[in-house]
């Protein structure tokens, strides 16, 4: 995989270039090889899948017409059938990307909390802040039911105060929920009231 250069162009960039190429390109290397390593078995896991679905379809298949149907002549087979190889093909698909779980989360965990303190006191955390509640509570937000939140990213920069995370509001329906925002929220806190 080819990693792209990061080319300063702006003042506040400055040094991050060297940063980037002395510590954030050996990580994400690193992170990349061992991400390359579970596709791999994800790949023979997605092989043996394939071969295991096709043996379970073909003997429910053949169970279900040649020994069930014939004795006690269920009129909706078909729907059984169909709903027996979904399952099965949910849960080989499930187990055959299982591996990939949390490989997102491991990546951001280690390469957001690297970038945050190049820029000084700012730190990151995967899960929601502290102020979410405070937060949701404002009224520029629309309607809403529930909130998720993730990719907390908190502290100070030039003497402000800041909180930025990534949230989600749902407002429940009679059928189904509706997002209502999903973005980023900062929160800035100045030394000074403009009041």
């Amino acid at each position: 995989m080819n990693i792209p250069e990061f080319i300063e162009e702006q003042p506040y960039e400055k040094g991050f270039s060297e940063f980037y190429k002395s510590t954030i390109v050996p990580l994400f290397e690193a992170q990349n090889l061992e991400r390359e390593k579970l596709l791999e078995v994800c790949k023979a896991r997605k092989t043996k899948a394939i071969k295991i679905t096709a043996v379970l379809i073909f003997l429910s298949i053949t169970i279900d017409f040649f020994i069930i149907y014939p004795r006690l002549g269920y009129r909706d087979h078909f729907l059984r059938l169909f709903q027996i190889c979904s399952m099965y093909i949910i849960f080989l698909a499930s187990w055959t990307y299982f591996p990939l779980r949390g490989s997102r989360r491991e990546i951001k965990s280690k390469l957001l909390p690297l970038i945050c303190k190049f820029f000084g006191d700012i730190k990151y955390e995967f899960k929601p802040g502290p102020e979410v509640e405070n937060v949701s509570k404002l009224a520029i937000f629309p309607d809403f039911d529930s909130v998720t939140s993730e990719d907390y990213i908190h502290g100070t920069y030039k003497n402000i105060s800041f909180n930025l995370r990534e949230m989600n509001f749902e407002k429940m329906g009679s059928k189904r929920n509706h997002i209502t925002f999903h973005g980023i929220v900062l929160v800035i806190y100045f030394p000074k009231p403009f009041v």
